[in-house]
C-alpha cells in the first residue's frame, strides 16, 4: 500500500492489522491461562499488583517513615524512655 495521506487507507490498514493481532494474542493468552492452577493465577495477580509503581511508591514511603522513626528523626509518643 502506498503511503499517500496521513489519515488515509494506509493508516486504516495498520489499525486493522493491529486489532487483528491483539485479538490473536488474546486468544493465545486465554489458551495459555486455561491450564494454569489457581496458585499460578494468584501468583501472577500478586506479581502484577506488587510490581506496580503505586505499590512500590507506597512501600518506599513506609520504609522512609520507619527509618526516620528508628533514627529518631521523627518522634512519636509511644517511646518515652531510651532503650538500654
Amino acid at each position: 500500500m502506498a503511503r499517500t495521506t496521513p489519515g488515509g487507507a494506509y493508516t486504516r490498514h495498520l489499525l486493522d492489522r493491529l486489532a487483528q493481532r491483539r485479538h490473536q494474542i488474546g486468544g493465545f493468552r486465554a489458551k495459555a491461562n486455561k491450564g494454569r492452577t489457581p496458585a499460578q493465577r494468584l501468583a501472577d495477580y500478586l506479581a502484577r499488583k506488587m510490581g506496580s509503581v503505586p505499590f512500590l511508591a507506597l512501600h518506599l514511603a513506609l520504609f522512609a517513615f520507619w527509618f526516620a522513626v528508628n533514627l529518631r528523626i521523627i518522634t512519636i509518643g509511644m517511646c518515652t524512655r531510651s532503650p538500654s
